[in-house]
């Protein structure tokens, strides 16, 4: 693309609308030599190993997303993109990383605001991790999958980590290199067909510490119990069924004594007739 963007601030370094598309190959924007993008605002999507999004000015292609410090917009890296940027990234928008692709900041990645979302089912590296508010998980929204967080420490401060459980070994997992300062609240979805089962969804590498604020769950608490286990190094999710004890109650352990058919009673009957006479003969 050349000339200018409408849909760019050069005081602001900010792209303030639009979406871009880079799918394995290089799209360029003359940015009009304000020096990359330090805010995104618009709609970002590179497919493939090769997509790249450059700054064209002057006809020399430079980096646009090296510069990026504030997402309120949506970057969307999938098919095996990767992203570096040369300072902290902060998130008040939507960053997903699809399965292969990477996303890697030089400084802190934070999270903050209500609506935010980040989705990982791909390697997110930063030199620390803040989850101070939004939505966060691995694989994409609805979906499972697996999420590395690379560096440094991660801290949930805020938000909620979203958990989706399919059954068996198809669950999301969060796994972090890092110590990892639990806080905030979890809510794990569980498919119709997950039933009972342990379901590991968080390791991380330099421990484990604190606990969710919250556990959210689409259980039925008539029939399932959820147990949260926090490991020096893990978190598992530990689904089982209620007995009939604690679904019925102490009612449900009495011994019940079927009524008796009319035969019975008949039956019954004769035998206690026999009975006395034979005890009128003796005293005979």
């Amino acid at each position: 693309m050349r000339g200018g963007l409408a849909q760019w601030s050069p005081a602001e370094r900010r792209l303030t609308g639009g979406t871009y598309i880079a799918e394995r190959q290089t799209l360029g924007l003359d940015l009009q030599g304000a020096g990359g993008i330090a805010r995104n605002s618009a709609r970002i999507e590179l497919r493939g190993s090769t997509a790249r999004l450059v700054d064209n000015h002057g006809g020399v292609d430079r980096p646009a997303l090296a510069t990026l410090a504030l997402n309120d917009g949506s970057l969307r890296l999938l098919a095996g993109a990767s992203m570096v940027t040369q300072s902290a990234l902060r998130n008040a928008g939507e960053v997903v990383v699809a399965a292969g692709s990477r996303l890697a900041s030089a400084g802190r990645y934070t999270q903050s605001g209500p609506s935010a979302r980040t989705w990982i089912d791909g390697t997110l590296q930063a030199g620390g991790f803040s989850f101070e508010g939004g939505v966060w998980g691995a694989g994409l929204d609805g979906t499972v999958g697996r999420a590395s967080l690379l560096g440094g420490a991660v801290t949930l401060r805020a938000g909620q980590l979203d958990v989706d459980i399919l059954g068996g070994s198809l669950y999301d997992v969060v796994w972090i290199s890092g110590r990892a300062t639990l806080g905030g609240s979890l809510h794990a979805s569980f498919a119709e067909a997950a039933g009972e089962g342990t379901y590991r969804v968080l390791t991380a590498g330099g421990g484990l510490a604190g606990s969710f604020a919250a556990i959210v769950t689409d259980l039925d608490p008539a029939v399932y119990r959820l147990e949260v286990r926090y490991a020096a190094q893990s978190l598992d999710l530990v689904v089982s069924r209620l007995t009939a004890l604690e679904v019925e109650g102490p009612q449900a352990m009495l011994p019940t004594s079927p009524v008796p058919e009319l035969q019975t009673y008949a039956l019954m009957l004769v035998g206690l007739g026999a009975l006395a006479a034979r005890v009128r003969r003796r005293r005979r």
